[in-house]
């Protein structure tokens, strides 16, 4: 059901999204909720995914004037394995503390990151909205193995894009 909203609702349809999520409620009970609402017309809100998001890339200017001269690269779920994960600390799910990161695993691909907010996760669904919610409140696609990590230092993960991006 959450695929389907997250996949239905885009671009200028993300506010249905917040109405599809709140119409669960009346058949499953669930904590999901909007942390921060996207707006297609900033691309400062939406033009970014979940590991940009999760790593704090979204928030670096860096980051925006790769995105403005076009750069073709994206940090995706193997940017995350190949330049973040090898210098990730594994914590237990009860030592994570807020921004620790949590990593959803599907096989060897790394599908959907998120930050730690007390018990819950905040973690952005595709393109659209910031959403907080438990651990196994998400969109199917993401996996079905999760892994607590302390957050790098920003400068390491920006270094690392910027590595990234230029590679070959």
């Amino acid at each position: 059901m959450l695929q389907g909203i997250v996949d239905t609702y885009v671009g200028l349809e993300l506010g249905a999204q917040q109405r599809e999520v709140q119409d669960l409620k009346r058949r499953y009970r669930h904590r999901i909720t909007v942390d921060q609402v996207a707006d297609p017309a900033d691309a400062r809100t939406c033009v970014f995914n979940c590991h940009a998001y999760a790593f704090g890339l979204h928030d670096c200017d860096d980051f925006w004037r790769l995105r403005d001269v076009g750069c073709q690269k994206w940090p995706d779920g193997d940017f995350v394995r190949d330049w973040l994960f090898p210098s990730l600390q594994a914590v237990r799910r009860d030592d994570a503390n807020d921004e620790d990161i949590v990593l959803y695993v599907s096989g060897r691909q790394i599908k959907h990151s998120g930050k730690v907010v007390g018990r819950l996760i905040r973690s952005k669904w595709g393109t659209g909205h910031v959403w907080r919610h438990n651990v196994w409140e998400i969109p199917i696609c993401f996996g079905f193995n999760v892994g607590y990590y302390r957050r790098p230092a920003l400068d390491d993960v920006v270094r690392a894009f910027l590595e990234f991006a230029q590679a070959a």
